[in-house]
């Protein structure tokens, strides 16, 4: 095989393998395949720009740099931790909810 041709098929499925290892919770995202890949993950459409996200957690059950919101006692979402806005993306604050556990979302 030449080395033309190895490169037309090696560059596009080393960009879809390396693209898919460096998106965490809180990233924009298009689609949820933009996301991490882990099960319930999803992207956001609401948010501005699209926010990768975890549905279904348990506390302390997020991956790094996320932490687990819960907004009732059947829905929650791993969610990018904070200590302050400047963690955040632009258009998204740093909030908290009602247990002092600070989170990133649309603003």
């Amino acid at each position: 095989m030449s080395s033309s041709l190895l490169s037309l098929i090696l560059v596009p499925i080393s960009f879809l393998f390396l693209s898919g290892c460096f998106s965490s919770v809180g990233d924009p995202c298009e689609s949820s395949v933009e996301c991490p890949q882990v099960a319930r993950s999803i992207c956001d459409l609401t948010a501005p720009e699209g926010y990768c996200a975890i549905q279904g957690c348990d506390p302390n059950q997020c991956p790094a740099a996320s932490v687990c919101i819960e907004f009732d006692s059947e829905i929650s979402f791993c969610l990018k931790s904070c200590e302050d806005a400047s963690d955040c993306r632009d258009g998204y604050a740093c909030k908290s909810d009602p247990y002092g556990i600070q989170y990133c979302y649309v603003n």
